[in-house]
């Protein structure tokens, strides 16, 4: 049974929210223009704010390295 993602993204949102100390991480084969798949990730309200990405954290200020937890 396949899902849209915009239901799948809310859905980890949700729990997310109920779970704050919890990390969910996703990697995306992408098949499609990124600008398609940031208006469906935009499309979720919240879920864009959720998002560590290479644009907000520098990897040249942390010796290259991604955060750990």
């Amino acid at each position: 049974n396949y899902k849209k993602l915009t239901d799948t993204l809310a859905a980890i949102k949700t729990w997310l929210d109920q779970n704050p100390q919890e990390v969910v991480t996703l990697f995306f084969e992408n098949y499609v223009d990124n600008d398609k798949l940031a208006g469906v990730i935009n499309g979720v309200p919240g879920v864009a704010n959720m998002i560590l990405t290479k644009q907000i954290w520098d990897a040249k200020q942390h010796d290259q390295q991604w955060p750990a937890l």
